[in-house]
């Protein structure tokens, strides 16, 4: 939705993309400006933003209150937490308001094909 509201999938038929890690998980066009959906990839919730024409993921969840951020609301590049209002830039998941404390993961977004693919975090 073009007014930041959140979309969810569940299904996003991740598929991976020449080997590289990348898996493609939606249709650029599906996501106007302004927009954020939160899709299922490597087992985990991503929250794809589009932030101007620009593709942006972070981890679904927010780093102080363990809630979905995909309820929050998306504002420029700052997404809000819908909890404690604790606010995070999208570009590199850095905080820009408390309560959080540590940022968010990041993940490589691209865009090819018309489909924004995203690259998954190596988990340790």
């Amino acid at each position: 939705m073009a007014d930041g509201s959140p979309e969810r999938d569940g299904a996003s038929g991740e598929r991976p993309i020449d080997g590289d890690g990348y898996v493609a998980l939606i249709e650029a066009a599906a996501l106007a400006p302004g927009a954020m959906r939160s899709l299922e990839l490597a087992a985990s919730r991503v929250l794809v933003c589009n932030v101007a024409g620009r593709f942006f993921a972070v981890e679904d969840r927010c780093s102080h209150a363990n809630v979905a951020l995909a309820d929050g609301r998306l504002r420029g590049c700052i997404l809000e937490c819908p909890l404690h209002g604790g606010k995070f830039d999208v570009r590199d998941g850095s905080v820009k308001s408390p309560p959080p404390l540590r940022p968010l993961g990041t993940f490589d977004v691209r865009v090819r094909e018309g489909r924004v693919e995203v690259r998954p975090l190596a988990r340790g």
